[in-house]
């Protein structure tokens, strides 16, 4: 992987998502590969898409309250990174991360129009020794700073602590668009954007760059390879506290 290969996979996602209408305003994908295939340097890299916006129409199943009946969802993220194409080293991919998706519910009402708010957040830990609670390397929290911005009266009553820090693999702008899509928008709007092999040519890519060397390092818990390079700040027990160092 280099910046030009990440440059052209970002574009050609931007085309496909354009071309099966599953968003309007692609330009700050447009604006992130124009970054990096302009970048001198061809290991390390950065890019931030912001305020990119997918609309569903009709109800989500499962949700809280009932009969909300258009959803959007707002997505933004900026990264920063180093490519490590030396599939021996197992090393963090990211240097910085910011990733937050916002979602909005409208539920029309005769006298009213009623709005809902959820929000997830995938962090990647600043190292720190006062944690109060368990700080997996990259975590995945529904709520967070998002959420408490919308102000503390507009819950009625729901219970809202502070979520568990979910282990996840890192995401970058195309793996989080996927992970919208995947789990909000109906599989019959999106099973041909699904189905497209340039689509799954670029998933795979991103998925081989930023999961390769996360599930490698998680998987030296247990059967630690002699011919790969760990680097100590990415051991499996800093990705996952939850796994017991022995």
């Amino acid at each position: 992987m280099n910046c030009q290969i990440l440059a052209t996979d970002i574009f050609d996602f931007a085309e496909l998502l354009i071309s099966n209408n599953i968003i309007q305003d692609a330009k700050s994908l447009y604006d992130a590969s124009a970054k990096l295939q302009c970048s001198q340097n061809n290991s390390e890299w950065n890019y931030e898409c912001g305020s990119l916006k997918f609309s569903i129409d009709g109800c989500i199943a499962g949700s809280i309250p009932q009969k909300v009946n258009l959803i959007d969802i707002v997505f933004n993220v900026s990264l920063a990174g180093i490519f490590q194409n030396d599939l021996n080293k197992v090393c963090n991919p990211l240097m910085d991360l910011s990733f937050d998706i916002e979602l909005e519910g409208y539920r029309d009402l005769p006298e009213k129009i009623d709005v809902f708010y959820a929000s997830w957040h995938l962090d990647k830990n600043i190292k720190s020794s006062n944690y109060t609670y368990i700080h997996p390397e990259y975590h995945l929290t529904c709520g967070g700073n998002k959420l408490e911005e919308k102000g503390v009266d507009n819950f009625g009553n729901s219970l809202i602590l502070p979520s568990p820090r979910i282990s996840y693999p890192p995401m970058d702008v195309i793996l989080g668009i996927d992970f919208i899509l995947q789990n909000y928008f109906p599989y019959r709007q999106i099973s041909k954007l699904l189905d497209d092999s340039r689509y799954k040519e670029i998933i795979s890519n991103t998925q081989l760059w930023l999961w390769r060397p996360y599930y490698l390092a998680l998987s030296s818990a247990w059967n630690h390879n002699p011919d790969k390079i760990y680097d100590p700040e990415f051991e499996y027990f800093i990705l996952n506290p939850h796994i017991q160092k022995v």
